[in-house]
């Protein structure tokens, strides 16, 4: 965690266990060929928030899976450099609060 000019920065690994994974079609059935999920992601975060008070701040969050672990394979095995397959994207926003030091 660094700070400058009243932002708080983060970034780092991160390590994920799926829990269930559904896939839908378009009619809103669940399509059973496509529900091949991995059962772990790996992948990166960055974080920008400031502090609202001494104890509350505010956070911005992105995470994303690493390329060379995505957590779907395409449909067919294809892949296009980087891109295996389907990966795992998060925007989040968040507010903390330490209850003590």
């Amino acid at each position: 965690q660094k700070t400058s000019k009243g932002f708080i920065y983060e970034g780092g690994l991160l390590f994920g266990v799926l829990v269930d994974g559904k896939t839908f079609d378009i009619y809103g059935y669940e399509d059973d060929q496509k529900n091949d999920f991995h059962k772990f992601d790996i992948g990166a975060k960055l974080a920008a928030g400031v502090k609202l008070k001494p104890q509350l701040s505010m956070f911005w969050e992105l995470s994303n899976s690493i390329p060379f672990f995505p957590i779907q394979d395409h449909p067919g095995g294809t892949t296009y450099g980087l891109n295996k397959g389907k990966y795992n994207s998060i925007l989040s926003f968040s507010f903390r609060y330490l209850f003590s030091e």
